[in-house]
């Protein structure tokens, strides 16, 4: 019994604490979501307009046109037994690509520390860029190139 109540503290306190409204807010609908809040932002740091399509197994959020230095922020809960995924589709002029831009794996390696739980994607001429927190001094990395 104190399992239950313990579990439905929890389930009510993570709720009350990711009642904050970002712009994009995905859902879970057929996951467990009570993992902790994720931030993810692909901004566009190219002089002309992108397309940015970013969708989840659950949740297709749409394509939205990027301007130079605009944001698209997409926060979410975690799967609390993982498996947390976000695929991202952008087109520029004639190029594109197409890449997961939110897993266990790149949080683990790029997007740990700090209280945002933040994964900010560069988008660039020459490529894509991750950086983690996006603390000023934290370097991005270059994952990515167009096709």
């Amino acid at each position: 019994m104190k399992i239950f109540f313990f579990l439905y503290c929890f389930l009510v306190i993570t709720t009350y604490a990711s009642t904050t409204s970002p712009p994009i807010k995905a859902s879970s609908k057929d996951n467990i979501s009570v993992g902790r809040s994720q931030d993810v932002r692909i901004v566009n740091d190219i002089k002309d307009p992108i397309v940015v399509h970013v969708r989840s197994k659950n949740d297709d959020l749409g394509k939205t046109t990027l301007a130079y230095r605009a944001e698209k922020r997409v926060k979410f809960q975690e799967n609390l037994f993982g498996g947390t995924l976000f695929h991202a589709d952008f087109y520029w002029k004639s190029k594109t690509a197409a890449f997961v831009v939110f897993n266990q794996k790149i949080r683990h390696r790029y997007c740990e520390g700090g209280v945002d739980h933040m994964c900010k994607w560069s988008v660039r001429e020459d490529g894509f860029y991750l950086s983690g927190n996006g603390r000023p001094n934290d370097p991005a990395t270059k994952l990515h190139d167009w096709s």
